[in-house]
């Protein structure tokens, strides 16, 4: 069964119930995620000017043309030069955007979703990123020590070496933690707990 990395908390909670809680699940397009297409398209061509143009045309022909939606693409649309400043503090190297994730944890279970962003870090190493409209408690989640596992395994390179993080769109942050061995050791223990019993549902 494939699990996406964005429903781990809630199956982390109840795993027997993992069929119910996916069927819940459908899928929306809202603006954020154009504007995440549009991040691509800045990451690509390193042009910030044509992804503020994709973001505004997209919302303009898929959104009601109401006060509402036009304050927030204007709001939106300044968040797009607000990420492009706070990635360019980072001093990263860009690496890729958009990939699929697929970790494999045990009793034919896998970890899946997308991932936001990753990135070489000029002392070495990689971060990986993940987009969040708005959570400052994203480190107490479960998914991002096991990507902090599965990028080491990746790229074969030290664990420590590995940063895992959000951006978050209502601050407009970068944020990233280092876990230690412990809970890196734990983490993995608690998902091969989860797999199993979801292998039973």
């Amino acid at each position: 069964m494939r699990i996406s990395h964005r429903n781990l908390e809630v199956i982390r909670k109840s795993p027997q119930s993992i069929k119910q809680i996916i069927g819940n699940n459908s899928p929306r397009t809202s603006m954020a995620r154009y504007w995440q297409f549009a991040i691509k398209k800045y990451h690509k061509n390193n042009d910030i000017n044509e992804a503020i143009d994709y973001f505004q045309s997209n919302c303009q022909q898929h959104f009601k043309d109401t006060k509402a939606n036009q304050t927030q693409i204007f709001q939106l649309t300044d968040k797009i030069n607000q990420y492009r400043a706070d990635y360019l503090l980072l001093d990263f190297e860009y690496y890729d955007y958009s990939q699929r994730l697929s970790m494999d944890i045990n009793y034919k279970n896998f970890l899946s979703g997308e991932i936001f962003r990753i990135d070489k870090k000029k002392e070495g190493g990689y971060a990986i990123t993940l987009f969040e409209k708005d959570n400052e408690l994203w480190s107490s989640e479960l998914r991002f020590p096991l990507l902090q596992i599965h990028y080491s395994n990746i790229f074969k390179c030290p664990i420590d070496e590995i940063s895992v993080g959000t951006y978050n769109l209502k601050t407009g942050k970068h944020q990233y933690i280092n876990y230690d061995e412990y809970s890196l050791k734990t983490s993995w223990e608690e998902i091969l707990n989860i797999s199993r019993i979801i292998s039973k549902a």
